[in-house]
Parts: structure tokens; C-alpha cells; sequence
């Protein structure tokens, strides 16, 4: 019992020895340190004779400013002018009205807050990227070589749609360069038919072409209408993007088909197009598509360097609905146009006759 007694007594007076030594350790460093700060303004007080323009001293109207209680936001502010000296706003509403009129509302909201994905995605959608690598390269042989001719010609059937069709994809807020699409599809040509079934200038397939809203009846087609085709292609194109979030992946899914793209990300374990390209997934036919449009886009780009003329004409279309059932050459003859121009203009008849207006024609 003793033992244990004497125990406790040294232990505690060990403890209370450490306490102790530990304390005035902490205060003998504190010293240093202020006599460490004040040999440090002795040193610059020296050395800032005038002569050395990095070393500025504070002014008489720096140290009133500072006595003003304003805070380090409002004392920078102030010092650049762009508030007042005598300005009462203590509170946000002086940070927004500053930014307010300086930013706009949108890229307001997207740096002040969280991560917008609406807003993020939206901006992207609008934009075609154009990435040149190896495959993209490859292509331009394609185009400039024994295609150079095809390139030229299908151009020159581009020429009286390619204005408004670039309008119809800006509409919709989508990059306008898609209305150049139809250069891979069909060259152009609104009676191409693929050995798949795909018609028109957009090469819609029965499926998907009823999958967007499209007609077709025993009178007409609209996938063999140029200008009617390319709204629901826009509509299509949206809607893969919103699904992939990328337009490498959405244009290879209106070549190959989005599930067929789905199917194919999985085995790939990516969601980067070129990583299917380079395992060898999806078919040829898909693994060129894209490189071969991005490829086009260069070369349309700078087409004067490649010695092709390429007029993008802004067409003005007058659409009219007629009463009653009737011939196409007629309409033709009475409208002051060949009968040629007449067809040419309205592709997806298919018995070269107006329908009745139940039809919608």
C-alpha cells in the first residue's frame, strides 16, 4: 500500500516537472518570434530608402482607409473606383448590382452557383467540335482523290437548300454545319435510295421516319423532300444527342442506330466514339462516317484552297395548299414554271399529282 502511494506522488510530480519545462518553452519561442518580426520592419524600414521601387510605404490616405472599417472586397473596390468613398451599401445587393451590369444573367448564374448540366449541355449541343487525328485524315483522300468530282457536283445539288437548312438547324439551336450531312448520306441527291431502304437526302429508313412524325402515303413521301426531311433530322439529332451527350456518338447512331451504339459502348467499356474505332466494334460503314463528315466540314471550310465553286444561295420558298385533287403538270403550267423545276422542287410526289387536302400536301 505504501509502494503504491510513493507510486502516485512521483508520477504526479514528473507530470507536473513536464507541464512546467513545456510552458516556458512556448513562451521562449513566442519571444523569438516577435523579436524575429521586429529585426524583419527594422530590415525594411532601412532598406526602403526610395530607391527601391518594389518597397512602397503605406500613405497617410492608405491608413485612414484602412481605419474606415471597410472590408477587403470594398477596400479594393474603392481603390479602382468602381465604388464611392462614401458608399453606405454594407450588404450583397452591391455585388450584384456591379455584376449585373457587367455579366450576363446566364454566365451569372453558371459561375455564381453549382454546375449547370442543363446550361452546360445546351452550350455543347450548339457546337460541332472538329477533332483532326488520323482517321479524319484518311478521308480527306477520300474527298480529294478519286471523290473529288462527286465532292464538286453533290456541292453544286447542295446549293438551293443548303441556306435554309442551315437555318432550320440554328432554329433549333443545333450547329448549323449538320446541313452538310447529306453530303455523306447521299450526295445530295433527295431520290437516293440505300440497299438498306433509307430515302431521300437524309436517308430516313420507314422506321425511323415514322418514328419522327414523317408522312408516307400512296401520293407522297417526305423523306424525299429535302427541306421537310431535314426538320425532322433535326428533331432526330436532338433527340440522340440528348441521349449520348456527344455528337461523335449521336452521328454514329443515326448511321449504325442508337441501341446498336449502346451495345457497342458496353463492349468497348467507353463512351469515347474513337475507342470504338480503334477495337474494330461497330461496322466499317460507321467506323468512317464520322471521320468522313468531320472531314467534309474541313474541307467545306476551306474550300477555295481545294478549286471547288460553292455558292450557298438563300432561297425563299412559297408553300401553297391546293383545294382539290389535280396534276402536276398543271399546277406547273399556271405557276410559270417547267415542268422539270416543278418536280424538282416538290420530290416526294410519287403519282405526279397534288393530292386532295385531306392529304395535307
Amino acid at each position: 500500500m505504501e509502494r503504491n502511494i510513493f507510486r502516485r506522488f512521483f508520477l504526479t510530480g514528473i507530470i507536473s516537472i513536464c507541464c512546467i519545462l513545456a510552458v516556458n518553452a512556448n513562451t521562449s519561442n513566442d519571444l523569438g518570434k516577435n523579436n524575429e518580426i521586429k529585426v524583419e520592419n527594422n530590415e525594411s524600414d532601412k532598406a526602403n530608402d526610395g530607391n527601391d521601387p518594389f518597397l512602397i510605404e503605406k500613405s497617410e490616405d492608405a491608413s485612414s482607409d484602412m481605419e474606415e472599417d471597410l472590408s477587403l472586397e470594398e477596400a479594393y473596390l474603392y481603390k479602382g473606383e468602381v465604388i464611392s468613398k462614401n458608399s453606405e451599401k454594407n450588404d450583397d445587393s452591391f455585388y450584384n448590382d456591379v455584376l449585373n451590369k457587367l455579366i450576363d444573367k446566364d454566365t451569372l448564374n453558371l459561375i455564381a452557383g453549382p454546375p449547370n448540366k442543363v446550361i452546360c449541355n445546351a452550350n455543347f449541343k450548339s457546337n460541332m467540335p472538329i477533332i483532326v487525328n488520323q482517321y479524319v485524315e484518311a478521308q480527306y483522300k477520300y474527298f480529294l482523290g478519286k471523290k473529288s468530282r462527286l465532292l464538286e457536283t453533290a456541292l453544286k445539288r447542295a446549293e438551293p437548300y443548303i441556306g435554309e437548312m442551315k437555318e432550320i438547324f440554328k432554329s433549333y439551336n443545333l450547329p448549323e454545319e449538320l446541313a452538310y450531312l447529306p453530303l455523306i448520306e447521299s450526295a445530295y441527291r433527295s431520290n437516293a435510295v440505300s440497299r438498306k431502304g433509307a430515302v431521300g437526302m437524309w436517308q430516313f429508313m420507314p422506321y425511323t421516319a415514322r418514328l419522327v412524325g414523317m408522312k408516307s402515303n400512296e401520293w407522297y413521301d417526305e423523306r424525299r423532300d429535302p427541306l421537310v426531311a431535314c426538320e425532322h433530322a433535326v428533331k432526330f439529332l436532338s433527340m440522340l444527342y440528348d441521349k449520348f451527350g456527344d455528337w461523335y456518338l449521336a452521328l454514329a447512331s443515326y448511321n449504325h442506330g442508337g441501341l446498336n451504339i449502346m451495345k457497342e459502348m458496353k463492349r468497348a467499356g467507353s463512351s469515347d466514339f474513337y475507342d470504338l474505332v480503334r477495337k474494330r466494334i461497330p461496322p466499317v460503314e460507321t467506323r468512317t462516317y464520322v471521320p468522313r463528315f468531320v472531314a467534309s466540314l474541313v474541307i467545306i471550310k476551306n474550300i477555295e484552297d481545294y478549286g471547288v465553286t460553292f455558292n450557298e444561295e438563300k432561297q425563299e420558298y412559297e408553300y401553297f395548299t391546293l383545294p382539290f385533287m389535280t396534276p402536276a403538270h398543271l399546277v406547273a403550267k399556271y405557276s410559270n414554271m417547267s415542268y422539270d423545276d416543278f418536280l424538282k422542287y416538290n420530290p416526294s410526289l410519287k403519282e405526279r399529282f397534288i393530292p386532295e387536302p385531306k392529304y395535307g400536301y
